[in-house]
């Protein structure tokens, strides 16, 4: 990966700043958000509602991190989230990408 970054960043020169770790923490927070709410067939409400959950956490732990020392909040981290749950849920849209989503067991909500 460490090749492919650079390569990345001279067309997206925004993508200095991009964090992996908070991108793949939202990715997995968005797919297990997108696990505990559905269903069914996710409709693009749930996904929508999904990547605001994610976005909202992220919201809240950057503005935690104002109070600790040593820490900073920095608003590009919430951009990596948003685009971490966001791609999450374009992929969850792929038929095969679902498909493999659907068998995993969902429990039945009263």
């Amino acid at each position: 990966m460490n090749k492919l970054l650079p390569f990345f960043q001279k067309f997206i020169p925004s993508m200095q700043s991009f964090d992996w770790g908070h991108f793949i923490a939202y990715f997995i927070l968005a797919l297990t958000y997108l696990w505990a709410l559905d269903d069914g067939r996710p409709s693009w409400k749930i996904k929508a509602a999904v990547i605001g959950l994610c976005v909202l956490y992220g919201a809240t732990d950057e503005f935690h991190q104002l109070f600790v020392d040593g820490r900073q909040s920095d608003w590009k981290d919430i951009r990596n989230d948003g685009i971490g749950a966001a791609i999450a849920m374009l992929l969850i849209s792929i038929k095969p990408v679902y498909r493999q989503y659907a068998k995993l067991p969902h429990s039945k909500k009263c």
